[in-house]
């Protein structure tokens, strides 16, 4: 009984420096502070997430749509009389004064309301939701790109070399019209140092290869540069012998996707590893 009542005070402690820490880090992505008389009692934080947003377009009409990035969800119990608690209009109109103050914008508002925010260089996406208890749920998108945590490994590669040929990596990052490599890369990076070094006779060429936004010109100066990045990352970071290695750049030449919508771009943009064999 004494273990069964340890264990449990155990588990429950746990929990609630879990909860705690988890309360925390929510908090810390609000924007702004609760109304009076409420206290945050779920908060939900995740790194990468989706929630989907109404906005008015012409005619009236609602329109939904999807934003992905940073996302909180906290909840606000009312701590006061039930007959005080407040409205789901006062609860609105509060929200949509505090966006509204510091430049953002009301996109649709009914049985939920929709807010767009600039601030800090960055994007938000907000919903409010109030079921009429004075209780009301605020969810929050930060636009973000997703960290890519899983990437080819070297074995992968080596088979895909040996299939193909070449091999086309998404997983090798930079800052647009940049050729500093994004720390993020550096896990995929490591991989294709090891498919080098377990193939020392393999050369290869990394080729470059941008979207269409700037001169043709200038994409292939920059994709160029791009994959020198790379090779002197390999060589200086990794020991891999210049001799395996030679960059190139074809800037827009050899598109994959339209250069005429966003996710066309993304697939455009990437590095090539072609065998020169």
């Amino acid at each position: 009984m004494i273990k069964f009542t340890l264990c449990l005070s155990l588990f429950i402690g746990t929990f609630l420096h879990a909860h705690a820490q988890t309360t925390e880090t929510c908090l810390s992505h609000e924007l702004f502070s609760p109304l009076p008389n409420h206290v945050a009692t779920a908060c939900e934080f995740r790194e990468f997430d989706t929630h989907e947003f109404n906005r008015q377009v012409e005619g009236g009409s609602r329109e939904y749509f999807e934003k992905e990035g940073t996302k909180s969800r906290i909840t606000y119990q009312w701590q006061g009389e039930w007959e005080q608690r407040p409205s789901s209009v006062l609860i609105y109109k509060n929200y949509q004064n505090a966006v509204e103050k510091i430049g953002g914008k009301l996109l649709y508002s009914g049985s939920s309301a929709y807010f767009e925010l600039e601030k800090g260089g960055e994007t938000y996406w907000i919903n409010v939701l109030t079921d009429g208890s004075g209780q009301y749920t605020v969810t929050t998108i930060m636009e973000a790109k997703m960290n890519q945590y899983v990437d080819f490994n070297a074995k992968e590669i080596s088979k895909l070399m040996a299939e193909d040929g070449q091999v086309t990596f998404y997983g090798i990052y930079f800052d647009s019209d940049q050729s500093v490599i994004k720390q993020e890369s550096i896990g995929l990076i490591k991989e294709i140092a090891s498919y080098l070094k377990e193939n020392p006779q393999m050369e290869v060429y990394l080729v470059g290869h941008t979207d269409n936004t700037g001169t043709a010109a200038h994409n292939l100066s920059l994709s160029k540069a791009r994959a020198e990045a790379v090779v002197s990352e390999l060589t200086s970071n990794h020991n891999i012998p210049k001799s395996q290695l030679t960059a190139e750049g074809v800037g827009v030449l050899s598109p994959v996707a339209t250069n005429a919508t966003e996710e066309g771009k993304a697939k455009n943009r990437r590095v090539v590893m072609v065998s020169k064999k």
